[in-house]
């Protein structure tokens, strides 16, 4: 096991604790809200959808998916440790779409205000 999957483990994002995974093992992870990120995202609506184990070279590590019920389905975001272990976070439209990636609260609270006008109706 890599230093890397220990350390999150420790912090509560261990994959094995996904609840009831699918057949890609997504599902429920008791820990989705201990990170910089949540707060900011439950501010401008977006809800916790689920988490899956992702492989990052040796390691696995658990993304966490929220989405906002008032904007089209392929809108997302993403939060997960990159590879020293800080969390970042990607919200995009799905597919081809374009991304947006950063590591600041900061950072995600201005691009999902530019969000919200940007797709107001």
């Amino acid at each position: 096991m890599k230093f890397l999957t220990k350390v999150l483990a420790k912090q509560g994002h261990d994959p094995a604790k996904i609840d009831k995974p699918n057949s890609s093992g997504q599902g429920f992870h008791p820990d989705h809200a201990d990170h910089p990120f949540h707060t900011i995202l439950e501010k401008h609506g977006y809800e916790y959808s689920h988490s899956t184990p992702v492989t990052h070279g040796k390691d696995k590590r658990v993304h966490h998916a929220y989405k906002k019920g008032s904007l089209p389905r392929d809108y997302l975001v993403g939060v997960y440790p990159n590879d020293q272990g800080k969390w970042v976070f990607e919200a995009h439209k799905g597919g081809s779409g374009s991304r947006y990636m950063g590591n600041n609260p900061d950072q995600l609270d201005k691009y999902l205000k530019g969000l919200a006008k940007r797709t107001k109706k």
